[in-house]
């Protein structure tokens, strides 16, 4: 349900986005402040576990990410994963609490949302084209969950992919 809601909003994002953030109704449980490209810089280390609807034995690897500052409104990603290193590198322009990757052939942007909160979502969803959607936590100044949803060109659900990481520098 959470998920949905976030994929909802962000396909659907404008320059104002409500959010609700759930809570138990016996805890009394501070907010954490919104999250900020800030507690994201540095260097991450963690393992992936992807897996797959066919029930077919998942695949788990380690992975890493480095996220700098450019001119200090651009963001500078370099994301290595797997046995034999598979390096992503991409780079975004940072407005406000939206970071919006432009290169490529599609275009994604990630929303930065209160509670430590990340999505990161395709700007346009195109028929016939594959996508993914990624809901992000940090839950501790150094441990970051992703959770990164994986459709083919039909729209069918294609793996889930959890990841655990660690900030190892700063």
């Amino acid at each position: 349900m959470v998920l949905s809601t976030i994929i909802a909003g962000c396909a659907s994002f404008s320059s104002t986005i409500p959010t609700a953030i759930e809570k138990q109704p016996d805890k009394n449980v501070p907010e954490r402040p919104p999250l900020t490209v800030g507690d994201l810089l540095g260097e991450w280390e963690g393992e992936a576990v992807t897996m797959y609807p066919d029930w077919r034995s998942p695949d788990r690897y380690s992975t890493k990410l480095q996220l700098n500052l450019q001119n200090g409104d651009r963001l500078m990603q370099k994301i290595t994963f797997g046995s034999n290193p598979n390096l992503i590198s991409s780079s975004g322009s940072i407005d406000g609490s939206v970071i919006n990757f432009n290169e490529g052939a599609t275009p994604v942007q990630v929303l930065l949302l209160p509670d430590g909160g990340s999505c990161t979502c395709p700007v346009k969803i195109e028929s016939r084209k594959p996508i993914f959607f990624e809901a992000g936590w940090l839950v501790e100044p150094d441990l970051r969950f992703r959770m990164i949803r994986s459709y083919n060109d039909k729209g069918e659900w294609v793996s889930l992919t959890l990841v655990t990481e660690r900030k190892v520098s700063h």
